[in-house]
């Protein structure tokens, strides 16, 4: 019965400090990726063939256009970047920019 509740009390530590990194990397990590990088449209919805820094700023997860349109955020890990339109209510999917084949001639 004790080695029941030392696993259970481990499998909770674990848990949170997973929850604990998580968050971290949601609020303070995510957005500095996102605006370090250039993204380029891949599939799914669609806000522009590029999205870059000066044409959004990131506000609680939210991506607020200068054209006004305003996204959310779903995710941005392996170079992947996922957002949500909330008007058309699809699901974008954009790459890293690492330059196209005209680039690396």
């Amino acid at each position: 019965m004790r080695l029941f509740k030392i696993k259970r009390n481990i499998i909770i530590i674990i848990i949170s400090i997973i929850i604990i990194i998580f968050y971290i990397d949601r609020n303070i990590w995510m957005p500095k990726r996102i605006i370090n990088n250039l993204w380029e449209y891949d599939k799914g919805g669609y806000v522009g063939e590029y999205v870059s820094r000066d044409m959004y700023f990131i506000k609680n997860n939210q991506l607020k256009f200068n054209s006004g349109k305003s996204c959310k955020v779903i995710g941005c890990y392996f170079n992947t970047l996922l957002i949500y339109e909330t008007q058309k209510k699809k699901i974008g999917v954009y790459q890293r920019f690492k330059g196209s084949k005209q680039w690396h001639k």
